[in-house]
């Protein structure tokens, strides 16, 4: 079992509060220290640590002397996690009840024996030192260390015992070096910070804890408060169907003559834009034509008076002297000048007049479109009414050119125009 996981079940479990007063005090004999933890996730922690750096350890342990220490926490990691999946997670059982299946823990797999070392013990890091000068001098230094199996008949062991017993004293001993000397000191500093960081971990199994309740709590407010919001829109909506259901009606009739609008301004839009043009282009036409109507004017005017100023003295004298002849066909002459002159600005005056006229008429086609699709969002035209306002944009106009041109009749106009009021 992880870390994590046992986070989450004390989380989960009913008694939390139970589960992180727990304490546990565990005692070395073989290095006579003593660890002291609170809250059953700092007391696995210890375990779990432990059995993984033992794990890691890559001590060439001929004799197996570590061989106790690696199987005590691999046991008490196992049954402890035991513990935790049976009584925490699946039988959830009373305080009392897990006062008793914890103390059955404790008195089984987590009190160590003489021979059973912490992996950061200095100890386990004296023998493996001495492992590194003289292998066979670990065995009999261990058995000093624990007391059992004493023999200093042979001078290697003698050399052991000696070493390790200058170890244990090394406060009133000249043989190690400063490093050594303090090692002990950092154990007892070890030892307050794993005390502290115990009361850390309940704090934040305790936080954890809070944070799952008070979610809890708010999950089970806003689905309370989505329940009633539910009823009281199904109240609002069984007192306000009728007026929903002529809402949606009317909005569906709106939303039909949108698109019936729109679809046929996408019909008309060609025809619209080339009516505009066209009005643009027979007014510039028109202004051309009123141009050249002004110039012919002028130049009639200029002529005719040429033409009386420099009038040939011969034929005055025959007109008042009674030449018949040549009366009548200097008569002939002025009456062709004039007459002329009359058409040619009749004719451009005509044609001027009728760009005018048709340049007006496309302006107003282009209105009565726009007109014609705003008056569709009301949808009350019929198929005869759109009839007789297609035929009024599209018929022929009257360009005046010619005489009786115009437009065919369009009955029934009078009733849409009466919509337009």
């Amino acid at each position: 079992m992880e870390l994590k996981d046992v986070r989450s079940a004390i989380r989960k479990y009913p008694h939390v509060e139970k589960v992180n007063e727990r304490e546990l005090s565990i005692t070395f004999e073989s290095i006579n220290q003593r660890y002291h933890f609170t809250g059953v996730y700092n007391i696995f922690k210890f375990f779990y640590d432990q059995n993984e750096k033992w794990k890691i350890n890559t001590f060439d342990d001929t004799y197996n002397i570590f061989g106790d220490s690696k199987s005590f926490f691999e046991n008490a990691v196992s049954n402890f996690g035991y513990f935790i999946s049976s009584k925490l997670v699946d039988d959830k059982s009373s305080d009392e009840m897990f006062d008793y299946h914890f103390q059955v823990l404790e008195s089984n797999y987590l009190n160590p024996g003489y021979s059973v070392f912490p992996f950061d013990a200095p100890e386990v890091e004296f023998l493996q030192d001495i492992a590194k000068t003289n292998i066979d001098l670990v065995l009999p230094a261990y058995q000093y260390i624990i007391g059992e199996g004493l023999n200093s008949n042979n001078k290697l062991n003698f050399q052991a015992y000696v070493l390790a017993y200058e170890f244990q004293n090394k406060e009133n001993s000249a043989l190690f070096n400063h490093r050594e000397n303090e090692k002990r000191h950092l154990s007892t500093i070890r030892a307050g910070l794993t005390s502290l960081t115990d009361t850390y971990e309940n704090e934040i199994n305790q936080f954890q804890n809070k944070i799952v309740q008070d979610y809890e709590g708010y999950k089970l407010a806003q689905d309370n408060y989505i329940s009633k919001s539910r009823k009281i829109l199904a109240e609002w909506l069984l007192v306000k169907k009728n007026d929903f259901n002529s809402l949606l009606d009317n909005s569906k009739i709106e939303i039909d003559n949108l698109q019936n609008q729109y679809s046929e301004l996408l019909k008309l839009q060609e025809p619209v834009k080339y009516w505009k043009e066209r009005a643009i282009e027979l007014n510039k036409k028109a202004n051309k034509m009123m141009w050249v109507l002004g110039g012919i004017t002028f130049i009639a005017v200029v002529l005719t008076y040429g033409l009386l100023w420099f009038t040939p003295e011969g034929m005055l004298e025959s007109i008042f002297k009674g030449d018949t002849a040549a009366a009548i066909r200097w008569s002939i002459v002025f009456a062709l000048f004039i007459s002329f002159i009359a058409f040619m600005f009749r004719a451009v005056m005509k044609f001027m007049f009728s760009n005018y006229h048709l340049a007006r008429d496309a302006e107003e086609r282009e209105k009565l479109t726009y007109l014609y699709i705003s008056l569709l969002t009301k949808g009350e035209f019929s198929e005869e009414e759109k009839k007789i306002v297609f035929q009024a944009l599209f018929s022929r106009s009257d360009t005046g050119l010619l005489k009786d041109d115009s437009s065919p009749t369009m009955p029934g106009v009078s009733s849409v125009i009466e919509k337009f009021k």
